[in-house]
């Protein structure tokens, strides 16, 4: 498995961004457990993914319609 570098997310407006996430994780998770670059993707997907959520509290925040 190619391990391919994650975009920036300011590059990518928010819907865009999750539907990166949404597909990469579809992608990922069908590759076999053991899978040499599987582990070390889903680890750097789940970083990008707390990165996306704090930018979307962010910017709930800012509009005022934080939970």
């Amino acid at each position: 498995m190619s391990t391919t570098q994650l975009p920036d997310i300011s590059t990518l407006s928010t819907v865009d961004a999750i539907a990166f996430y949404t597909r990469q994780v579809s992608e990922v998770f069908a590759i076999r457990p053991g899978t040499p670059g599987r582990t070390e993707r889903l680890e750097a997907l789940f970083e990008w993914k707390r990165a996306l959520h704090e930018r979307i509290e962010r910017e709930r925040t800012e509009r005022g319609t934080g939970l």
